[in-house]
């Protein structure tokens, strides 16, 4: 099996934050996958992202509108030079009309 990191961008969060609701954020981050291939690393990091549990007891979307992910990059690398700091979730607020769809 290979390591891979997995670049992913998550839109349209509607997110609890303390008494304010109502927010829609964006979010990056990178996973690292140990795969087959770059399909199945692509899955597993989409899997692992959904089930996070910050995510799962925040998001506060109707089923009608839900938040999305994306899949940006993944790229072959060695283990040994993953930052596990990259894992981390960088959220920033979204502003009506400067979401990219893909």
């Amino acid at each position: 099996m290979k390591f891979y990191q997995v670049f992913i961008e998550g839109s349209n969060f509607l997110l609890k934050s303390g008494n304010d609701s109502g927010l829609k954020q964006g979010f990056k981050t990178i996973r690292l996958m140990n795969a087959e291939n770059e399909e199945k690393a692509e899955k597993l990091a989409i899997e692992l992202i959904r089930e996070e549990q910050f995510l799962k007891r925040s998001v506060l979307n109707k089923k009608e509108d839900p938040p999305l992910l994306y899949v940006n990059q993944v790229t072959e690398i060695e283990k040994k030079d993953f930052n596990p700091l990259a894992e981390a979730i960088q959220f920033f607020p979204e502003l009506d009309g400067d979401v990219d769809e893909y």
